[in-house]
């Protein structure tokens, strides 16, 4: 069922912690029961039709949840990067911090889209969180309540796919879930200029 709560903000609105920590129980969600999960079309709400996961031990080292969430997800991609013979993406907490403020920004919407407040793209949010880039690369998912699913789905998109292949150096993601629990990601991709 799709939730819309409504126009488009000016700003990022904060999201209540119990939103927040639901969304890093979705990223570090592993998967015990079938779920019927559907992601929207960009620009489109999330759909969830039912959902069910157990929430392992964080990874040790990170307290701020935000970025143990991103960096999970992360790991998967490098999983598949070393799979495929290159190299591993360096996690950056400025790319990070972008990436985090997009999903909040998106489940505060819920919309999945590209574009930020005013218009903004994923390099003016590097930008506006101090990272210099020479290039960059984004991509954004919703609905998925398992990060192994969504690198999948990504992975299935040759777009997509060429984004976490491609030849970038450091990387950040985050997770932001709606009032309803539906994770909105977001994985930013760059090499610093």
């Amino acid at each position: 069922m799709p939730c819309n709560r409504g126009s488009k903000p000016d700003s990022v609105r904060s999201v209540r912690p119990s939103a927040r920590l639901a969304a890093v129980a979705a990223a570090l969600a592993v998967a015990t029961a079938a779920s019927l999960v559907t992601a929207a079309p960009l620009d489109e709400p999330a759909r969830v039709a039912s959902t069910a996961w157990r929430v392992d031990p964080p990874p040790l080292g990170v307290d701020d949840p935000d970025e143990r969430a991103g960096r999970l997800l992360l790991e998967l991609v490098n999983d598949v990067r070393r799979s495929e013979g290159l190299a591993e993406l360096d996690w950056d907490p400025q790319v990070g911090a972008a990436a985090q403020a997009h999903s909040e920004y998106m489940a505060s919407i819920p919309l999945l889209t590209h574009s930020g407040p005013g218009g903004s793209s994923a390099g003016d949010r590097l930008r506006a969180a101090g990272f210099e880039w020479w290039t960059w690369g984004e991509t954004v998912g919703a609905g998925q309540q398992d990060p192994r699913d969504l690198v999948g789905a990504w992975l299935a998109s040759p777009a997509h796919r060429q984004h976490l292949l491609g030849d970038f150096t450091v990387a950040g993601g985050g997770v932001e879930a709606t009032s309803s629990g539906i994770p909105y990601w977001t994985l930013v991709f760059a090499v610093r200029g």
